[in-house]
């Protein structure tokens, strides 16, 4: 270490080459050592801090000559630029070693501002392509650059926890810094100052963010007026287009009446005559001022300017850039609630643009993603409603009636995907054609599907329609006679269907159970049908998502039906020829604790809750005599097994009785909930899955948190003794 220590004092950005490339190679074992052993090593690299510093220091000089003000390039410095910031970043990491950088938080944050300065070629190339631009400024997407470098270790260091408020006020002190060189240098004629504004520019978010929660003071409103809203009318398009996106980013902190000129100086920057820097800057913006400002009464602001921000956003949805056409749709998504009246003036052109991208791109999972949502926000405005489902049905059923290898790949279960979002957005009642003409030619796709996508697809969109208007379906009869509760009855046994891959299964058990809540008792003997199917499927499944799925209409029928559903598992043989009961609940058991998704996750610790409140009220033997695996038995060898030794000695559990490992499931469960209380996280468990719905599900459960939990286990508790005395301890 002190070899390193020593080599690196003797750092000078003259050196080039092989010397430079020294630098390098001993700052990035310096980060290596310290992300592979941090405790033993952060004493020898406090040694290392020094001569770092003044790396970082010294060479500032030599990139902004070679980078930020030319287009030339000085020989290894921006590896070993690299390389400290990546190193420093190791540092941040280890908390012995954040009480070091404290003290000299604000005059790091100085220079590595500096190091964000936009250089002649980013520069240059941005303005030859602009999605380059797009794509350096996506964090998921960017390319790598001393620029995002930088901003990436300012950020890093202002997510550490003990290192927050002293980086927020570090920033501020280096921002203030930075805009009063930036004025003298504008006062003297010197050109780069405006790349000074548009570095703090695109750290001051985080300052934002710290304003509003009360970490630090910042006066927003006179950087607004004396620097953002000036820099709205310079000629330097990358910094009137930063401008609108900080606007976009402050917006929460924005009085009315800067609001409104930012709204103006977004909707000029949309226009068609701007440079695409700006254009892509201002739907960022749009989107940043609907988001930030949903709950706010200033959402009424942006109405007003509602016609302005639609014909930018529109105008650019025809984009050939998968990034850029991600920005504008998100963008749209959001301004449809909020410009009504020019929705409805321009939906015809609107739908047709959406559709037109749709078909080109259904292939494009990043696209096909952010159309859905479109589509979604367009079907809930009644004014341009109509539209929509005039023209895309149109174009939904020839693609559902063409032949699948004339189609390119994924377009028809993209398609249902749209048809499934539009008619969520719709609601209850649907309109008469989206039974009458797509609800039979969505079954027939299913029914003779062999993609699992377009299973998938067509079961989800199955769903929604029992879900919005399973009372329509109940009535309605298709030209051949069949009800519409008859054809997704048709569709869950061929989901089912044992010839089929099990991934047709993925998602038939959310289908089940609105099947069993929306219809109930009208299912007939249609539901026993299903629950033979099911069990079938679930005997040949071995994925776990797939076997959850099926598991989940199992766990409901224990919510809503218990003892029926003990009934009939018990009556109906598995693969083996014993009870289904034993292999249902042994495999539930074993698969609880790795069940995903909220409504899942809960429903199974719900279910468990109450069947163990059934069996400590009925003594029921049928559950006292299934034995399943309990704790892990310690292994005696000692050191690292073999495969062979593993074969010898294979894991073994205790083996105890079904309510008994329940009870120690739910006493787990209950432990997190605990957890979870004590840290300050809401008793609203952590939601794990996509996202979806739970009105999809149960109201009950939907409302379940973990005090619905403490209160059914405390029933379990509460009858203790009882379990004890019934139910021996079996090894």
């Amino acid at each position: 270490m002190a070899a390193f220590t020593a080599i690196l004092t003797t750092f000078d950005v003259k050196k080039g080459g092989e010397a430079l490339q020294l630098f390098r190679d001993i700052l990035s074992v310096l980060k290596e050592l310290l992300r592979s052993f941090p405790k033993a090593i952060s004493p020898e690299v406090a040694g290392s801090l020094q001569p770092s510093w003044n790396i970082l220091v010294s060479s500032k000089e030599a990139y902004f000559i070679h980078y930020v003000q030319s287009y030339s390039s000085s020989g290894g410095l921006e590896g070993v630029l690299y390389a400290l910031l990546d190193f420093i970043s190791g540092l941040v990491e280890v908390k012995s070693l954040q009480k070091v950088l404290q003290p000299a938080l604000p005059e790091l944050l100085y220079h590595l501002i500096t190091y964000i300065y936009i250089t002649e070629n980013q520069l240059l190339s941005w303005e030859e392509e602009p999605e380059k631009f797009l794509e350096d400024e996506n964090d998921e997407l960017y390319t790598i650059s001393i620029r995002m470098s930088s901003l990436d270790l300012i950020h890093a260091i202002a997510g550490r926890q003990s290192l927050t408020v002293d980086c927020l006020q570090g920033l501020v002190i280096a921002v203030n810094k930075h805009f009063e060189e930036a004025t003298l240098a504008k006062q003297q004629g010197l050109t780069h100052w405006w790349k000074i504004h548009e570095a703090c520019m695109l750290v001051i978010p985080l300052i934002g963010q710290g304003v509003a929660d009360g970490n630090v003071q910042f006066d927003i409103s006179s950087l607004m007026h004396n620097v953002v809203l000036p820099d709205m009318t310079s000629v330097h398009p990358l910094l009137i287009g930063r401008c609108l996106w900080l606007s976009g980013k402050l917006v929460a902190l924005l009085s009315e009446e800067t609001l409104r000129r930012c709204l103006s100086g977004c909707v000029s920057g949309l226009d068609s005559s701007q440079p695409m820097i700006i254009r892509i800057c201002a739907v960022m913006a749009t989107h940043s001022f609907c988001c930030g400002l949903e709950e706010s009464p200033l959402l009424s602001v942006v109405h007003s300017y509602g016609p302005g921000l639609l014909k930018g956003v529109v105008d650019l949805i025809n984009l050939d850039n998968e990034g850029m056409r991600i920005q504008v749709f998100e963008a749209l998504a959001l301004l449809i609630p909020v410009a009504k009246e020019a929705i409805h003036i321009d939906s015809i052109r609107i739908v047709d643009l959406c559709t037109q991208v749709f078909l080109k791109c259904s292939n494009d999972p990043g696209v096909q993603s952010v159309l859905e949502e479109v589509f979604n926000a367009l079907s809930r405005e009644p004014s341009c409603r109509e539209v929509l489902l005039q023209h895309f049905i149109p174009v939904l059923l020839k693609v559902l009636h063409s032949s699948q290898t004339h189609l390119p790949t994924g377009l028809s279960s993209a398609c249902i995907d749209i048809w499934t979002q539009v008619l969520e957005g719709v609601g209850s009642p649907l309109p008469a054609a989206s039974i009458d003409l797509v609800y039979p030619t969505i079954v027939q796709s299913v029914l003779t599907a062999e993609d699992s996508a377009i299973l998938q697809s067509g079961s989800e969109c199955v769903k929604c329609y029992l879900k919005n208007s399973a009372a329509q379906l109940s009535t309605w009869i298709s030209t051949d006679g069949q009800s519409g509760l008859l054809l997704a009855t048709k569709v869950v046994l061929h989901l089912l269907d044992p010839a089929l891959t099990e991934f047709s299964a993925m998602l038939v058990g959310r289908l089940i159970v609105i099947l069993i809540k929306q219809v109930g008792n009208g299912l007939g003997e249609h539901l026993e049908t299903i629950l033979r199917n099911l069990l079938s499927k679930l005997h040949r499944s071995t994925t776990p998502s797939v076997v959850q799925s099926l598991m989940t209409v199992i766990l409901y029928l224990i919510h809503t039906q218990l003892e029926p559903i003990l009934s009939f598992l018990e009556q109906v043989p598995d693969v083996s020829g014993k009870s289904s009961l034993v292999y249902v609940l042994t495999e539930w058991i074993a698969r609880h604790e790795s069940f995903y998704g909220k409504f899942e996750s809960r429903l199974s610790t719900f279910s468990l809750s109450e069947l163990l409140v059934y069996f400590l009220k009925s003594g029921d033997d049928r559950l006292a005599t299934i034995l399943v695996d309990g704790d892990l038995v310690a292994k005696e060898t000692e050191g690292i097994l073999t495969r062979s030794m593993r074969k010898k000695n294979p894991v073994k559990h205790t083996t105890v009785s079904l309510p008994q490992k329940v009870l120690k499931l739910l006493l787990a469960d209950y432990e997190i909930h605990l957890e979870r209380d004590q840290v300050g996280v809401s008793s609203e468990w952590v939601d794990q899955s996509d996202g979806e719905d739970e009105e999809d599900y149960i109201d009950s459960l939907a409302a379940l948190t973990g005090d619905s939990l403490v209160a059914l286990t405390g029933d379990s508790l509460a009858a203790l003794t009882g379990f004890h005395c019934r139910v021996p301890l079996i090894h």
